[in-house]
Order: C-alpha cells, then sequence, then structure tokens
C-alpha cells in the first residue's frame, strides 16, 4: 500500500528482482510478509489433493498453519460436485507475483487442467491477502476482491486467524467481522469435524 493508503494499480511503476515484481523501491517487499491462501477441490481424491498442495506450499510458505477442513455447496455453477475448502497461513519471502506464479505451478504439478469459469477443478489456490499490500493490476487484486462474499473462504479463515485485519474498502475489517457480514447463508458450508490438511 502507498504511503498515502491508496492501492497500487498496474499503471505505477514495478520492479523485477529475486523476489518478483514489487511496488516501488527500497527493501524488497516480499521478506517476512504474512499470507493467506485459500484451498479448494471438488474432483477426484479432493482431500488427498489439498494435503498435497500444502506439502507443495510448505518449502514456499513459512510457518505454515491449516484451518479445519469445510464441506461447501458450489456456487455460480451449481451442477458440480460440492467441494472441500481450507485455508492456510504463514510467511513468504517473495513477492505478491512470484508467488502467484507458485500457486499456478503448483496446480499444474496436481493434474489442474482448465475448464469454465467457476467449474469443477481438481484443485484451486487463491491468494487472499499479502500483508496489507492492497493492490490492483490484470493479474492480481489485492486483498481478493471477492472474498467478502465467499463464507466458504472466510469459515475456515476465520476459524485460523479470526483478528487478522483486511485491508478491503471501508475497513480494515477483522476475518471474524467479515464473516459476520457476509450475505453468503450460514448452511452453504458445513465443518468436518476431525479432517485436517496437516499432521
Amino acid at each position: 500500500m502507498r504511503r498515502d493508503g491508496r492501492r497500487f494499480h498496474a499503471k505505477e511503476p514495478f520492479r523485477r528482482s529475486e523476489f518478483g515484481f514489487l511496488p516501488g523501491r527500497g527493501k524488497p517487499a516480499g521478506v517476512g510478509t504474512g499470507v493467506a491462501i485459500a484451498l479448494g477441490s471438488n474432483l477426484g481424491d479432493r482431500l488427498g489433493t489439498m494435503r498435497a498442495a500444502v506439502r507443495l506450499l510448505g518449502p514456499v510458505v513459512r510457518g505454515l498453519t491449516a484451518s479445519p477442513v469445510y464441506e461447501t455447496d458450489p456456487r455460480i455453477v451449481e451442477r458440480q460436485p460440492r467441494f472441500l475448502n481450507a485455508v492456510v497461513a504463514g510467511t513468504v519471502e517473495i513477492g505478491p507475483f512470484a508467488l502467484l506464479e507458485r500457486l499456478r505451478e503448483i496446480e499444474r504439478r496436481l493434474g489442474r487442467v482448465p475448464r469454465e469459469r467457476y467449474g469443477p477443478r481438481e484443485i484451486d489456490l487463491d491468494l487472499l491477502a499479502y500483508g496489507s499490500l492492497r493492490l490492483v493490476s490484470e493479474r492480481l487484486t489485492l486483498p481478493h476482491p471477492a472474498l467478502a462474499d465467499r463464507r466458504f473462504v472466510l469459515a475456515p479463515w476465520s476459524d485460523l486467524e479470526p483478528e487478522r485485519p483486511v485491508p478491503l474498502e471501508g475497513g480494515p475489517w477483522t476475518v471474524l467481522e467479515l464473516l459476520a457480514r457476509t450475505s453468503d447463508p450460514p448452511d452453504s458450508v458445513q465443518r468436518l469435524e476431525g479432517v485436517r490438511l496437516t499432521d
């Protein structure tokens, strides 16, 4: 986020470095930055694929912790299998665009293939938040622009980081506050007791 509190936009200069594209100058923005990543799957071995994604995220996300797993109704494209969803959090030493590329690489390794938007998928990894950064670009918007309307994201995230501030418009709001405000119906998600992504 800029010193004046506004978002970075794509027209503003970015530099490429070992940390990926970073706004501005000086110390790399990715050092020790707290991130939250949503995971989802509704094809094949849903839980096994999500656990594999967590293992592949391990070298990228330090101190990784995972939320409980939820089973959730599909949205927008409703005629598809139910999803498993969860959120992981930790810190990274790479910039947001480099992290996005790592997430896409993991999706490809786990067999995700292009299909209709909002349709079924083997694995979905969404970068929800990158520190307090507010960013708008063609490739990435932070925080994730749809998270306030997604109980399947907010419910597991609130289990993991309920008091984390999320710098959305009109906020920042905590994850728990966003969950309380969402219009997404409560019965669209179900926590799976005893089911975890990590040991």
